[in-house]
């Protein structure tokens, strides 16, 4: 990711960063299943990086949801519509956390 300043991200400080989003930013608590909301999140994010666009994802009231989330969260930053927003710095922090923690950075 060019745009993310060049740091390695060790497993626990992306481990600790992606906590902190999740009960702080959130306020969703561990319980159930996290780490499936958590794939869900990164999916989004990754339909929000350059070269893709939110609306791939489809227009259902889910992704609209979903959509407003990672607005509300300022994860991502849009025009006119939320199916077209863009990883904010946030956004792009958060992504590079959870490839991390998932093995893909």
């Amino acid at each position: 990711m060019s745009d993310v300043p060049a740091v390695v991200m060790e497993s626990c400080a992306a481990r600790d960063l992606v906590e902190g989003f999740q009960h702080d930013v959130t306020g969703f608590c561990g319980c159930g299943r996290p780490e499936a909301m958590l794939s869900i999140l990164q999916k989004h994010l990754e339909a929000a990086e350059p070269g893709s666009a939110l609306e791939l994802l489809g227009s259902d009231d889910r992704d609209l949801w979903i959509g407003y989330c990672l607005s509300a969260w300022r994860l991502t930053l849009h025009g006119g519509s939320v199916y077209g927003g863009w990883l904010s710095d946030d956004g792009k922090l958060l992504l590079e956390a959870l490839r991390v923690m998932n093995g893909y950075a």
